[in-house]
Parts: structure tokens; sequence; C-alpha cells
């Protein structure tokens, strides 16, 4: 059985729970004070076992380096992303791209 949606009282009580939220948020980012370290820490090796090692090019090394250079290229367009259709538009267009240049490097599709 599904849970049920809690429902606030007022715009009130909601704004004080994201508040709430915020902080925890903030406390969990805390850590990542760079794209460096947000990369290295939320893709991990195990993500990798799955594909083989081309061209003396590890996949760690290959989709790091993709992730960080699209992160920085992306700063300022995260902000200008207002809608959910504008979001899964830049995912796909980066998820395309990912994938030319995995095989450009690798010499296999992903």
């Amino acid at each position: 059985m599904a849970p049920i949606p809690y429902i606030f009282r007022d715009e009130d009580e909601l704004l004080k729970k994201l508040k709430t939220i915020t902080k925890s948020v903030d406390k969990y980012y805390e850590g990542f004070v760079d794209i460096d370290v947000i990369v290295n820490s939320y893709v991990s090796s195990n993500t990798y076992r799955a594909f083989r090692k081309s061209n003396n090019n590890r996949p760690s090394d290959i989709f790091r380096n993709w992730t960080r250079k699209l992160l920085n290229d992306s700063l300022d367009i995260f902000p200008l992303l207002k809608t959910q259709e504008e979001y899964d538009t830049f995912m796909l267009e980066s998820t395309n791209k990912l994938c030319k240049h995995w095989y450009h490097k690798m010499k296999y599709e992903i």
C-alpha cells in the first residue's frame, strides 16, 4: 500500500518545513567544495564494472573527465532551466553528447 501524502494546513506550515529541509540539504553538501570532489564521490568504480578498457582508456577516466567538463560548462545554464521540459531537453542533449564522446574515445557504444 502506498504511503498517504501529508497535506499541509497552510502556506506558513509548508514554508517552515521547507526551511528545515533546506538546512538538511545544505549540511549534506558541506563537504563538496568543488566539482572534482562531487564527480569523484558520486561516480565510483562500481559504476564501470560492466565496461571494458579500450584504447588504453579506462571507462572511469572517460566518464569523469566528460562529467567535469559538462558541469563546468553548464554552471551558468542550470539556473536558466525553469521547466521540466527544459531540463529533460538539456539531459537528453547531454546524454547524446556523452554517447558520442564515449564512442570517440572507447571505440564502442556505451
